[in-house]
């Protein structure tokens, strides 16, 4: 599932002191999000020649190639090994770092096997602290073992900032380093943005959302990347809804209700734990896990979308859970958000350790 936001209108501009500014300086709504297209707002230094990797103060000078080669020339160097090469770091110490933040991860399989691979911009390395051909090496050796066969990349675009953003020119050169299996093996490629504001609290076009449920229903191939944001978020929730038994299970429903009742930290997280880790079954457990860390990923943007986790607690705590005869009441509702909102906020210590049918009470 694609989610973003519409294109924003660009503001009208009367005067500006950089005669030349930047594409991204034009974006309304979130202006250092985009890639760094510097070189392509500045001209060459003079006639016949043009100077690649401005963004991290390197100048060099190259001959304009011949007319039939002038777009694989304007994007390559020749001295490409020499720009990719920065002295003074330590190997291990920067691989550790990137390791550490886990800007690229294996994240599980579709339903067809294939892999699926994330790539997260909010958690790539600054610029200026990057030894690019080490990175590069970095990427290569994290993929290797899922490129051989078809994969899929889930690219998360949220969070990249002016000081992490690659330029156009790095991207091309890194993408002249993958071999073939690499560019040949790669089946789809997931661009996610989840900036739109409102997004799972506003409800979209009821129509559309009925005629999308009918065709999934049906076994139908439904293609929503071209969908309105709302109206796939909506489908969701209408996923969820419309389930027999909710995810949490009808078993679980009087212990989360007396979530209030556990007064301490400590009697929480081991509550929650202990609930999640032991008496889910396995399926559940594993759905409601992947829609945890996927929320996470909306509550990141909340600065745009409006979405902490509170809010996306009151969104889908009652279509995560509800009582099996009766009508939930609303002394229900507040202890059931409290419990939604407190597992949003704590993911990271309730999965910390990944759990399967074979060691589900091993969590201390």
């Amino acid at each position: 599932m694609r989610l973003g936001s519409a294109p924003l209108n660009p503001p009208m501009i009367d005067s500006t002191e950089d005669p030349h500014p930047s594409l991204s300086d034009w974006h309304d709504y979130e202006p250092n999000l985009e890639f760094d297209d510097t070189e392509l707002t500045h001209p060459s230094p003079e006639p016949g020649t043009t100077t690649v990797f401005d963004d991290i103060n390197y100048s060099a000078e190259f001959e304009i190639p011949s007319e039939d080669e002038i777009i694989k020339t304007t994007l390559e160097a020749d001295n490409y090994e020499e720009q990719l090469t920065m002295v003074g770091h330590d190997e291990n110490a920067i691989r550790k770092d990137f390791k550490r933040r886990k800007f690229i991860e294996f994240i599980g399989t579709d339903k067809q096997g294939q892999p699926i691979i994330a790539i997260y911009a909010c958690r790539l390395p600054e610029r200026k602290d990057l030894n690019s051909n080490i990175f590069i090496d970095f990427i290569i050796k994290s993929m290797e073992e899922f490129v051989q066969n078809d994969y899929i990349i889930a690219y998360f675009h949220q969070g990249m900032k002016d000081n992490n953003k690659p330029a156009l020119q790095f991207l091309w050169n890194s993408y002249k380093e993958l071999d073939r299996s690499f560019k040949k093996n790669l089946k789809k490629l997931y661009v996610v943005m989840v900036e739109t504001e409102g997004i799972f609290r506003r409800s979209g076009n009821y129509a559309r959302i009925k005629e999308l449920r009918a065709k999934i229903n049906a076994g139908d191939e439904v293609q929503l990347s071209n969908e309105d944001t709302h109206v796939v978020a909506s489908l969701l929730k209408t996923f969820l809804r419309e389930l027999e038994e909710p995810l949490l299970t009808y078993e679980l429903y009087e212990d989360i209700t007396q979530f209030g009742e556990w007064k301490t930290e400590e009697t929480r997280s081991r509550n929650v734990k202990q609930l999640l880790r032991e008496r889910l079954p396995e399926e559940n457990y594993e759905l409601f896990k992947y829609i945890v860390e996927f929320l996470g990923k909306i509550m990141e943007r909340k600065d745009f979308n409006k979405m902490t986790s509170s809010n996306l607690a009151i969104v889908f705590g009652p279509n995560l859970i509800w009582p099996k005869q009766e009508q939930m009441s609303l002394d229900e509702i507040g202890p059931i958000n409290a419990f939604i909102d407190y597992v949003l906020q704590h993911q990271d210590d309730i999965y910390f350790v990944d759990i399967n049918k074979k060691d589900r009470g091993a969590y201390d």
